[in-house]
């Protein structure tokens, strides 16, 4: 498990910009090298080790908890970051996600509008639908019509063999 965050060498100083991070184990670099790059398992260990150990210039330290090994960045190779600095980034990241989230915003409302065109029907559409109805309506208007005309009894029986009530 990691240290407390308030136990970390430079933890509350600001004398690192990746002080904050904790270090990350082999399953979880492992998963992202398998996932991201396709990279098998025998790859990312040998990586890990040869990297945890190449001398004076390595980048990654290699910290060794019973038999859990974790990973994490050299944070002496890291210049010094004053709080002006990151208070600055702090709010360019404030910025840009307020802009993030208003472009989601406008891009579900064209989405929905996309949707809703992609459902309409188009012109040959209607008028094909148009003239069907007009078919209904003709019909249904000689359905109307013949029940309000006089209607003899001699009629009615010959309706009555048609099927035509």
């Amino acid at each position: 498990m990691a240290a407390p965050a308030g136990s970390r060498r430079g933890a509350g100083k600001g004398s690192h910009p990746l002080s904050y991070l904790s270090p990350a184990g082999p399953r979880i670099i492992l998963r992202y090298m398998q996932k991201e790059h396709g990279l098998g398992k025998e790859v990312v260990v040998s990586g890990g080790k040869s990297s945890g150990s190449a001398g004076p210039a390595r980048q990654i330290k290699e910290k060794t908890s019973g038999q859990q090994k974790s990973y994490f960045a050299d944070q002496d190779q890291f210049d010094t970051v004053s709080d002006d600095d990151l208070h600055s980034l702090d709010a360019k990241i404030v910025a840009l996600t307020t802009k993030v989230q208003s472009l989601q915003q406008s891009c579900h409302h064209t989405e929905a509008e996309l949707k809703e065109l992609t459902h309409a029907l188009t012109i040959p559409e209607m008028q094909k639908e148009i003239q069907e109805l007009k078919k209904e309506l003709k019909k249904a208007a000689c359905y109307i019509k013949a029940a309000t005309s006089p209607v003899t009894p001699e009629d009615r029986g010959v309706q009555r063999k048609e099927g035509v009530s």
